[in-house]
């Protein structure tokens, strides 16, 4: 394998804003929930890359620190309960692109382009050879055979119509290095980078301006029409005809340093995602404004299958089920007589009910539901010692079976020791 000096300075970068955004982390203050809920990976890097096929089966990639690192590609065919090791090699990977449950690609280098190519959902990881760039930045697959890469060191945008075997150069007109690329079909697709975003209407023939307002992190279109920039200035581009007239978000709504990553459902609900770890953001307005979900892996990378459930990843990886709506909140800050889990409501349920529990000390505090086996189905834990006071957890079983089960509140002083621990039958009816 060859290996070369390492030049792309924005990788650099990017590890040290991810050692800063740990620092973050730490010193956030303990007061917001949100139904992001980590899970565990079977390496210590971070998440550049994430995808998925649909709820169970999904790839992402970690980064490297340098060419003799080892960066991993890792899967999950459970919706991430469990991530694998599929492959890893000492190379860089850059960018990810699943088609379906037994097709992926991720694009990366070793000092020359590197594409790998799975069709087994990821049993084999072939190599395929491709010689047209020095490494593959950015990829966005139209269908199992068609796809662009755009390499952001020296500029190259190529497109190939057989699934990687041979590809063509398709940047006409392109006066930016490719840093993300978002195809509607095989003819209209945009391509940012710089300072600017370009478009074209004929498969990469030639391309065209269409924005030149700031440095361009991230490029999202959920119709011919609707579309989303994510910027390097807490800002969203949004335009609503084809990227022709651009706005902007509100400047007030978002703080978390440039917004690497968007994602949109539809034309009003989407996710924004930025470097520092400990947040996300979340859009019911097309943009215009922002709510800050805290995430306690990051959001460099975002991945959704529907208005409910997706993925992030930076340091880690994380998952909602609900939205990434707030889940924990304070009902009382009065510090009441006795530790109390109360009886869930409205119960029986269906898919979503609330658990009220009241902790006279600062407590780390877990959640955990059980089948009538015993069998630990799920938990929370607060990872932080909540206040003193009265609080609403909720608890969305969408993926349960109808039946009865058992949850349990346990608290757990600054020191460690358990003071409270108390269980409750609920009853989830579909």
């Amino acid at each position: 394998m060859k290996h070369t000096p390492h030049t792309r300075a924005v990788r650099f970068l990017s590890g040290l804003f991810y050692f800063f955004s740990i620092f973050m982390l730490i010193a956030l203050p303990g007061h917001l929930h949100s139904q992001w809920i980590p899970q565990s990976i079977p390496v210590n890097k971070p998440v550049i890359g994430l995808d998925f096929a649909d709820q169970n089966t999904g790839w992402a990639i970690t980064e490297n620190t340098s060419l003799t690192d080892t960066a991993y590609i890792l899967n999950t065919t459970n919706g991430g309960s469990n991530w694998n090791k599929q492959f890893q090699g000492n190379f860089a990977l850059y960018s990810l692109n699943v088609i379906n449950n037994q097709l992926a690609y991720a694009g990366g280098s070793d000092g020359d382009a590197l594409l790998f190519k799975t069709t087994n959902g990821g049993l084999n990881w072939i190599n395929l050879n491709i010689q047209v760039t020095s490494g593959v930045d950015a990829m966005f697959f139209v269908n199992a055979d068609t796809g662009y890469i755009g390499d952001n060191l020296f500029g190259g945008l190529y497109l190939t119509t057989n699934g990687g075997l041979n590809w063509l150069q398709r940047q006409s007109g392109l006066t930016v290095e490719p840093r993300t690329l978002f195809f509607l079909n095989y003819d209209t697709g945009f391509c940012g980078g710089g300072f600017s975003l370009f478009k074209t209407t004929n498969a990469g023939f030639n391309w065209f301006s269409i924005f030149n307002l700031g440095a361009v992190q991230d490029v999202f279109f959920e119709s011919n029409d609707n579309g989303w920039l994510g910027l390097s200035n807490n800002r969203v581009g949004i335009t609503t005809n084809g990227g022709f007239t651009w706005s902007f978000s509100n400047p007030d709504t978002i703080n978390g340093g440039p917004i690497l990553k968007i994602f949109f459902i539809n034309d009003t609900l989407g996710w924004a995602g930025s470097q520092y770890v400990g947040s996300i953001y979340r859009s019911t307005n097309n943009g215009n404004n922002w709510e800050t979900q805290k995430d306690p892996s990051g959001s460099k990378t975002i991945a959704f299958i529907n208005s409910e459930t997706g993925w992030s990843g930076n340091s880690g990886l994380s998952k909602t089920t609900n939205s990434g709506l707030t889940f924990i909140s304070g009902i009382n800050s009065e510090v009441p007589n006795s530790f109390k889990l109360y009886q869930n409501y409205p119960n029986p349920f269906n898919p979503s009910t609330n658990i009220r529990f009241a902790i006279t000390k600062y407590s780390e505090v877990r959640i955990s539901i059980f089948d009538l086996l015993g069998r630990e189905i799920f938990n929370w834990n607060s990872n932080e010692s909540l206040k003193p006071g009265i609080y609403e957890y909720l608890f969305t079983g969408e993926n349960l079976s109808s039946g009865v089960y058992i949850y349990r509140l346990t608290a757990k002083s600054s020191e460690g020791s358990q003071v409270y621990s108390d269980s409750r039958k609920m009853i989830f009816l579909k």
